[in-house]
């Protein structure tokens, strides 16, 4: 260790001040560069834990990371958490052992039960576990990022006329764009008024996260008529449209072809009561027979004269009722007035050689005869009827289609990318062993110039030329003289000097300023 400590010193003191400086920077540029590479490969790669969070929550969220010595980073405000992508999923089953993030409450509200708890208070808290349990639910739907349910039970009244109904207001806010459709709103609908006693359908309104109403709450009853008869109308269009395109298709090819309907519908809405009677049938309904008796005297010149005589008299009323027969007839239907359909038809492609060579495509429309079998089969499948009173009309023409460009897709970019990646991965990984095997290649080359024989140490401490072996009087070696000519010694000697000067000028330098300064 001496012997290493004691040439290194011997160097260090044969190099000149800027060397010097040079080595120091270079060291210190090494060790920086050192810390930064293993800074950068130990910093791992952060992936997202939670976003949307409120302040409540994330601080829930960042309290609990802290305590379990979790790393972790703060976007968005304090509304995105990340945390080492390798230690996502064990983060979030470590925080739902917690019932974090807590988010809506539910029905955990009366897991502590406290005693003492007035009816109001008893009531509130049922209805934000209600609205907590809805929104959770709400939330659990495909393509719903987050749901908040607002519910509004008013007191039972004494009076039946006083008493006000529940409603209910829901804020959706969706994953994508234009996700929200008819269907899921009924569904919403529905799940929220059976889950609250009392809330009928009409009295819930849903509305976006930008504040559009999307339920139907505040349309008329006649504004409801004419929607439904709307989405009728386009039922019916879609379904005569695919039923002509489905055999269109299969004669042109698919996207040859595009089918319009229009249908003009009469949504008639009839009530009609229907008696019969029949005169041949009779039914008695009552029958009440009156027997009158009257007593009064004889006549006087008579037989009788003198007695009493009685007279009785019967009468029979009898009430008959017509057979009759009572129909009800209701008829609510939506009745085909008309039927407009246009179809286009694309031509068929022929492939042409031109006078330089090059295949084009060209565009050849369709024939009459073609039109017209189409046409006749189009108006089979759909119930087409061109007499009176209906009148439908049927349209169809050949026409050339603009195709659009195909998409494409640069797999060589692609896969110069996956090797991007893949490459830096490694780099990364190997960074570390890479930049300490550098800086010993350059310290041992830097060390080996450094100690090379025409740099050694004199007794006074300063830089003295390396002659050959031949002229060096300190040297062991240099007392014996070589029995070569003074000629060849000379040679030898100049072409040492050149050589020596070419490979180190400064050094050569250095010596010959040193010794003129001996010669002074």
């Amino acid at each position: 260790m001496s012997q290493i400590t004691e040439e290194f010193s011997n160097i260090w003191n044969g190099t000149s001040f800027g060397q010097r400086l040079i080595f120091i920077v270079v060291i210190l540029g090494f060790i920086a560069g050192l810390l930064a590479v293993t800074y950068w490969v130990r910093t791992p790669d952060y992936g997202l834990l939670y976003s949307d969070l409120g302040q409540k929550e994330a601080a829930e969220v960042v309290s609990y990371l802290q305590d379990n010595n979790i790393g972790y980073k703060v976007k968005d405000s304090g509304s995105t958490i990340l945390v080492p992508s390798n230690k996502i999923y064990e983060a979030r089953m470590s925080l739902a052992k917690d019932s974090l993030p807590r988010g809506e409450v539910g029905f955990e509200l009366f897991d502590k039960v406290k005693f003492g708890m007035s009816d109001l208070a008893q009531k509130v808290n049922y209805r934000r576990a209600l609205q907590g349990e809805l929104s959770k639910t709400i939330s659990q739907l495909d393509g719903v990022e987050w749901a908040k349910v607002q519910i509004v039970i008013p007191e039972p009244s004494l009076f039946v006329g006083d008493e006000k109904p529940s409603t209910a207001s829901v804020v959706l806010k969706m994953r994508k764009r234009n996700a929200i459709n008819e269907s899921i709103l009924a569904g919403i609908t529905h799940l929220v008024s059976t889950s609250v006693e009392g809330l009928s359908p009409e009295n819930i309104s849903i509305t976006d996260s930008k504040g559009n109403l999307l339920s139907k709450t505040g349309d008329t009853k006649l504004s409801g008529v004419v929607s439904n008869q709307f989405d009728l109308s386009r039922k019916r269009e879609d379904y005569f449209a695919s039923q002509a395109m489905s055999i269109i298709e299969k004669i042109t090819g698919p996207g040859k072809a595009i089918v319009k309907v229009s249908v003009d519908l009469d949504f008639k809405s009839v009530d009609e009561k229907q008696i019969e009677y029949d005169q041949d049938k009779k039914v008695p309904v009552s029958q009440v027979i009156t027997t009158q008796s009257t007593e009064m005297p004889g006549v006087a010149n008579g037989d009788s004269a003198g007695k009493m005589t009685k007279e009785s008299e019967e009468t029979e009323t009898t009430q008959y009722a017509l057979s009759k027969v009572e129909r009800v007839v209701s008829e609510h239907e939506a009745r085909i007035k008309r039927l407009t359909v246009a179809v286009l038809v694309d031509g068929n492609y022929v492939e042409e050689e031109t006078e330089a060579g090059t295949i084009i495509s060209k565009y050849v429309p369709r024939t009459e005869e073609e039109l017209n079998q189409i046409a006749a089969i189009v108006k089979q499948a759909i119930g087409l009827n061109e007499s009176a009173p209906r009148n439908d009309k049927f349209e169809i023409q050949s026409v050339k289609f603009q195709h659009n460009t195909p998409v494409f897709v640069d797999e060589d970019g692609v896969e110069k990318d996956d090797k991007k990646a893949f490459i830096l991965s490694i780099a990364r990984s190997s960074s570390l062993v890479i930049a300490v095997l550098a800086f010993l290649l350059f310290a041992s080359r830097a060390l080996k110039r450094m100690s090379s024989p025409r740099q050694q140490v004199a007794a006074g401490g300063y830089a003295t030329y390396a002659a050959p072996a031949a002229i060096n009087n300190n040297s062991a070696d240099g007392i014996e003289l070589t029995r070569q000519s003074k000629e060849d010694d000379r040679a030898a000697i100049r072409e040492g000097i050149i050589s020596n000067a070419q490979d180190d000028p400064r050094t050569t330098s250095n010596l010959v300023r040193k010794w003129l300064r001996e010669s002074d």
